[in-house]
């Protein structure tokens, strides 16, 4: 009998005829059998928000059905997270045990509809995929291994409601270079102005920032307990020149459910935020 040892398999070969084990697939002479979780073991997400705030210990497990796994929970705008099989939540993030697509990692539900992408096993960490959400809602997401597929179903979108600050607080952006570079002790106050909240502000490529309400800036990320924005569509802001771009959004999260909203277009963005009709507005008026 002859060993072929290659990465992540190992196989044994006699007699023209093969027997082998890669990465949970079985393969007998020509059929491949695709076994996406192992058994005895689930599937886990962890990410953001809803998905446990990316910490492991936090991940949500999938409920088999029949031969499917799916989850069920409120998903903000721009809430991301990533899959992986286990017997229990992981304790480190090493293994080759995520999944991946080469399918648009960006998901926009449709209601009462489903959106399908290819998924593959048997990823290490660094590989994996993950996936954002645009459209904040309530979705079942179904693992389908039989059809290699990851099924997002939307089944009620998120309303957006009028938000109060409270009496005496003001808005505040945290942030990439300009919007405070990530140092809480320089978070980036809006102007009031009427019932709207205004920042101005030069923003390079792919910038990124939260935001957040209190009496003056924050020293602790968790201080205040639920204080931070989430966004209810499209946390890429594109930011097309003289155009506004808005999106709603809602408050009272907390840090590790908090969105970021990224810039595409760098330029010089007027911010405004409109608690009354929950709305956050990007107006690009020089590059």
């Amino acid at each position: 009998m002859k060993r072929i040892k290659a990465k992540g398999r190992l196989s044994h070969v006699a007699g023209g005829i093969g027997l082998a084990l890669i990465f949970g697939t079985v393969s007998c002479g020509r059929e491949i059998i695709p076994t996406f979780v192992p058994e005895g073991h689930n599937v886990y997400a962890v990410g953001s928000g809803a998905f446990g705030g990316w910490s492991l210990g936090s991940s949500k497990a999938f409920t088999k059905i029949g031969e499917v796994y799916t989850w069920t929970g409120n998903v903000d705008g721009g809430g991301e997270f990533a899959l992986y099989t286990g017997m229990a939540p992981k304790s480190d993030w090493d293994g080759d045990t995520w999944f991946s697509s080469s399918d648009s990692t960006n998901i926009t539900g449709v209601l009462n509809t489903d959106v399908s992408v290819k998924v593959t096993p048997g990823y290490e960490n660094n590989s994996k995929t993950q996936w954002k959400i645009l459209t904040a809602g309530a979705y079942t997401i179904t693992l389908d291994p039989g059809n290699k597929k990851l099924i997002f179903r939307l089944s009620e979108a998120a309303v957006a409601e009028p938000i109060v600050i409270p009496e005496g607080h003001n808005v505040y952006a945290i942030g990439a270079n300009e919007f405070g570079g990530w140092g809480l002790e320089n978070s980036k106050v809006f102007i009031k102005s009427g019932d709207t909240y205004t920042f101005t502000v030069t923003a390079n490529v792919d910038d990124e920032f939260a935001l957040y309400t209190g009496t003056a800036p924050k020293s602790d990320w968790n201080e205040g307990g639920n204080t931070w924005f989430v966004s209810l569509g499209p946390s890429d802001i594109t930011g097309a020149l003289n155009s506004e771009e808005s999106v709603e959004l809602a408050s009272g999260k907390e840090n590790n459910s908090k969105s970021q909203w990224k810039i595409i277009t760098a330029g010089t963005y007027t911010i405004t935020l409109d608690p009354a009709k929950a709305l956050l507005t990007f107006k690009r008026t020089a590059d």
